[in-house]
């Protein structure tokens, strides 16, 4: 369900679909829905079925972005590259 405004008073009016016949609660005005998708549910925002992720997907973004291009990041950087090479020479003298 979306809201329309009234093409009277402005006031929004839950509609169901396009072309739906529909009387506005505040002034009384009878009037066809042309577009459904004028408002959001909660009256903000874009309502053509677009969701603003959450804080969870933009933590999960931001893990997956370390993971993937962290060590390139660290080994890109002298101060990483010398940190990798000191790991690898401590690997290498423990096997």
């Amino acid at each position: 369900m979306q809201y329309v405004l009234c093409t009277n008073c402005n006031y929004p009016i839950k509609a169901d679909y396009a072309g739906q016949s529909i009387r506005c609660p505040y002034c009384g005005t009878r009037q066809t829905v042309q577009e459904v998708n004028m408002r959001s549910e909660n009256g903000v925002g874009i309502a053509q079925g677009v969701v603003i992720p959450s804080w969870l997907f933009w933590l999960s973004a931001g893990l997956a972005a370390g993971i993937l291009f962290g060590p390139t990041i660290l080994a890109s950087s002298r101060e990483g590259a010398l940190r990798l090479a000191r790991i690898a020479e401590e690997k290498l003298k423990g096997s």
